[in-house]
């Protein structure tokens, strides 16, 4: 593509955003996890602060407490079969908790 092209600019494939896929997830130190039914509580104890996630999130939140470290890939594995989970969710869920401080990623 020659410099100025715009359409260097347009994204066709159907892979994550950048800097979602290849690193490797974990909680942020001082979080505290508890179910509450279909969904989650997260505490972070060091901000005093409290955010209620639904069912999926909790569940990836739950998997990187118990395996600190986990790329999408494996987090998908752990997670298993049943969950029927899309990649796209995975990658929406993990935007998410990582906008809200919940997680960090080592890329």
């Amino acid at each position: 593509m020659k410099k100025g092209d715009a359409s260097a600019d347009v994204h066709t494939d159907q892979r994550p955003p950048a800097g979602l896929d290849s690193p490797r997830w974990r909680l942020v130190p001082e979080l505290h996890l508890r179910r509450c039914g279909d969904q989650w509580v997260a505490f972070h104890s060091g901000r005093g602060t409290t955010h209620l996630v639904d069912a999926g999130a909790g569940r990836v939140l739950a998997c990187l407490q118990r395996e600190p470290g986990l790329d999408l890939p494996a987090l998908a594995a752990r997670l298993g079969p049943e969950s029927d989970t899309p990649a796209g969710a995975m990658t929406g869920w993990l935007a998410g908790l990582r906008d809200s401080g919940l997680v960090r990623d080592d890329a």
